[in-house]
């Protein structure tokens, strides 16, 4: 409840009310009391400070911030959250004289990577991604907060319509009121990147029309050379104007060499990540008592083998022979000298196997293989049969003689086999080639019936913008601002401060006052035209392809 905070000081406006500075008299916690007054909002807003409360409880993330607690009280919805001490980005970067150091870049857009990843992993848009909303915990890890504006799609694949976010960080889709998902977020997530680089926002502008030019052509400041290639490429990517071209955020943090990086910095990848991978664990394969002893048996069956084959390998004298009646201590003679063994005849031993086996203890299914001697002859191979080769009258082969008869008629029809062959390869063809046109055609009739119906929604929301218009400044006013924006904005060139002004200054003469919702509709509704323009050429080329 209220009574178990005490207010320490005012941290600023959330993006529906105060947000404060707390501490928790229970435990001393320190933390971020958001005051939202109930009371004072529509139904839509008081939808959008509920749906905080509940996507806030559902989150659990190292990069995106911590909800403790809410509750409702005097028609004040209270939202308890983590603080972070050392503020946002947008701070750091007005605080930083000269550019920050490419590794703190890569820490900030890698964790800010993680925590969208999370939030997209859930279905979660979070529609207000800039500086103000990436916060410091501390001298290292960030935060994503300010989840006022997001919203919970039932797939992921699903888009959302309605307009919402910082107008410098808004995508082309946002700009031209086209559908837009996940990519939005990336987007808005390049625009952070490249402010980090530069210490600037890539798209600034005098008023509302001349910075949505900017957005729909993409025409942003090039970073400084001092950062690396890599980093150049991923903005160049996330600030594609196409949004199929546009990577998602599981698509950046595969690519080559971030997840070494997110590593090397010292940063956790959490366990849903696309990046995280389980080391593999080595179970030690422990042998049984019986395998053990078995082993051992073997080992001194080959010991005992080992040393009877040495044995057998040794030279052994022949003892000398002494004739009957010989004095037994006479000298031997000269016939009973050494003689070498090799012309002597070998003592073979013979080695059982069978006893060897059995005088070794605990081997009670050992047996081992022994090759028998071939006794009987193995049966021949089936051998071709031979012939009786006769030099004066060879056998008749008639398989081998040549019927020149019938070489000739085949000969003579050779020219018509060749034709009526080709004829039907021909036929082949032909049948291919119209079942690839009819593919083609049903192809190029699914696409025109696609760009057809984008073209009857843009005639629809134009008529409605041009109602919308009509209604705010008058019909004759209405002319001459269309007029006068579709000759400044149908040029290419990016428009001067002096032109921005002087666009200000002609609808102060025509409005009264700087109306930057004029110009804003005005640029939307020359960019939907533009875009209809595109869809009637599309659809034309289409038909032509088609005849």
């Amino acid at each position: 409840m209220r009574e178990d905070y005490e207010i320490l000081s005012n941290l600023g406006q959330g993006s529906f009310g105060s947000v404060y500075k707390a501490q928790r008299k229970s435990d001393g916690l320190i933390c971020v009391m958001k005051i939202i007054p109930v009371n004072q909002m529509d139904a839509n807003s008081q939808e959008d400070s509920l749906n905080e409360v509940k996507i806030l409880s559902s989150l659990d993330n190292l990069y995106i911030v911590k909800y403790f607690d809410s509750f409702v009280e005097e028609n004040k919805l209270y939202i308890i959250m983590e603080y972070c001490e050392k503020g946002d980005v947008s701070k750091l970067i007005k605080t930083k004289p000269n550019l920050l150091k490419e590794q703190r870049v890569w820490e900030i857009f890698l964790q800010t990577c993680l925590g969208l990843e999370y939030l997209h992993s859930k279905k979660i848009l979070h529609r207000d991604i800039k500086t103000l909303n990436i916060f410091l915990y501390d001298d290292k890890y960030i935060r994503i907060g300010d989840l006022g504006v997001a919203r919970v799609l039932s797939s992921t694949t699903t888009f959302a319509h309605t307009v919402i976010g910082t107008p410098y960080y808004l995508s082309p889709e946002l700009c031209e009121e086209k559908p837009y998902n996940v990519k939005s977020d990336v987007w808005a997530l390049g625009c952070v990147l490249h402010e980090l680089c530069t210490l600037k926002k890539p798209f600034e502008a005098s008023n509302a029309g001349a910075l949505i030019l900017k957005i729909l052509r993409s025409s942003y400041p090039p970073i400084s050379s001092m950062f690396s290639s890599e980093l150049r490429e991923i903005v160049r990517l996330c600030l594609q104007k196409d949004q199929k071209k546009r990577p998602d955020v599981q698509t950046l943090l595969k690519r080559p060499g971030i997840k070494e990086k997110i590593l090397s910095f010292g940063l956790q990848i959490p366990e849903k990540s696309v990046l995280f991978t389980v080391a593999p664990v080595k179970i030690p394969i422990s042998k049984s008592i019986d395998d053990t002893e078995e082993e051992k048996s073997i080992q001194v069956v080959k010991k005992k083998f080992t040393k009877s084959q040495n044995t057998n390998s040794k030279k052994v004298l022949q003892k000398p022979r002494i004739r009957k009646g010989a004095p037994q201590n006479s000298k031997k003679p000269n016939c009973y000298a050494k003689q070498p063994v090799s012309s002597r005849p070998k003592q073979m031993v013979k080695v059982n196997f069978d006893e060897e086996i059995k005088s070794v203890s605990n081997l009670p299914s050992y047996k081992p293989i022994i090759s028998k001697s071939i006794e009987e002859e193995e049966p021949s191979i089936n051998e071709e049969p031979s012939y009786e080769i006769i030099s004066s009258a060879p056998p008749p082969m008639p398989m081998l003689t040549v019927n020149t008869v019938q070489i000739q008629a085949i000969m003579a029809d050779s020219s018509s086999d060749d034709q009526s062959y080709h004829s039907d390869d021909k036929e082949l063809f032909a049948v291919r080639e119209v079942d690839e046109k009819l593919e083609r055609t049903d192809n190029l009739r699914f696409k025109l019936q696609e760009i057809e119906r984008n073209e009857k929604e843009y005639q629809r929301i134009i008529e409605q913008r041009r109602n919308e218009l009509v209604n705010v400044v008058g019909i004759r006013v209405y002319e001459e601002l269309y007029d006068y924006f579709r000759e400044k904005y149908s040029s290419e060139k990016e428009m001067n401060e002096d032109e921005q002004e002087a666009v200000q200054r002609f609808i102060i003469d025509k409005l009264g006052d700087p109306n930057s919702e004029a110009i804003y509709g005005m640029c939307r509704l020359l960019n939907l035209e533009n875009e209809l323009l595109n869809c009637k050429d599309a659809a034309a080329d289409i038909k032509f392809r088609m005849l």
